[in-house]
Order: structure tokens, then sequence, then C-alpha cells
């Protein structure tokens, strides 16, 4: 069975951008792609609001600005910006010709995207395939759970005799 290779191992730092992991505490990236799972009425979207209050700007639902129109400082200042979408799941078409950018060019305009989200299936597959962590806070099914792993390959040795 073969490994799936670390080419990112292989590049020399001054290469590597700056979502490689530079926020040690929470070890996660500083440019980062999750996807949180909860329930309906979790109330995650208020505490987010609540707890972030002062720095976070909100959009009209009805029209939703695209990863380039999104920033509020210049790139060329290097500070990364976090970009939380509180469940789109009835439009479709939104989440896949808008959202998904998000997940594939918004770490070029150095955004971090939170995506709240009530099912982890029903979301557009892009989403799903760039998203870099999924935290579940409560599963609605069991099919929720079955959210695919990477394992390390098995090493088996066999004996002829």
């Amino acid at each position: 069975m073969s490994t799936i290779p670390d080419f990112g191992v292989s590049l020399p730092k001054k290469f590597k951008s700056a979502s490689m992991g530079d926020i040690p505490a929470l070890d996660i990236k500083s440019l980062f792609r999750m996807v949180v799972l909860g329930p309906s009425f979790c109330e995650l979207y208020e505490y987010l609001r609540d707890k972030l209050d002062g720095f976070i700007m909100f959009a009209d639902p009805d029209a939703p600005p695209s990863v380039d129109q999104v920033r509020h400082t210049p790139i060329s200042s290097n500070k990364p910006e976090a970009v939380i979408i509180d469940d789109y799941s009835n439009d479709k078409l939104l989440q896949k010709n808008l959202f998904s950018h998000y997940y594939t060019r918004g770490r070029h305009y150095k955004l971090s995207t939170i995506f709240l989200r009530h099912s982890y299936f029903v979301m557009d597959k892009m989403i799903r395939l760039n998203a870099e962590y999924v935290a579940i806070l409560k599963a609605n099914s069991k099919r929720d759970l079955q959210i695919p792993k990477i394992h390390p390959p098995v090493r088996t040795s066999f004996v002829a005799t």
C-alpha cells in the first residue's frame, strides 16, 4: 500500500506560506479553512458575535461580498482576516459559485474562513475538500460522524513458508 506524499515538507522554509503553522498556542495555521458543525439554534453565531464585537463587520445576507471584496486592510499589510459564513444551506448555487471561492482562493487574499453548518454532507464538495479543520459541536445524524479520515498506512509483512 502506498503512502500519501507530504510535498509541503520538501519545500524550503522561505517558500512556505504564512499558513504553514503560525499559532503555536492553538496548534493551527494562521490562515485556515474550517467547517463548524452544530445543530440548529445552538447560538454559536450569537456567541461569536458577542466575543468578536468590535473586530467584525456584518455583510448583508442577501448580497454577500465575493472573496476579492471582503478585505478591509490592504493585502500588503500581511494582516490575516477571518470570514465567518453562517449557514447558507438552502442556497446551493451560492455555496458553489461564491463561498467555495473563499476555500479555494481565500488564502491568496490572506483570509481565514469559518463556515457554520448543520450538516457536513449537504455543503458543496469543494468546501468539504478544502476545509483543513472540521469541528463537530453536536452531530445531527450518525452520518455526520462518518466523516472520512486519512489514516497512516498499515505495514504488514508476509513470511513465506
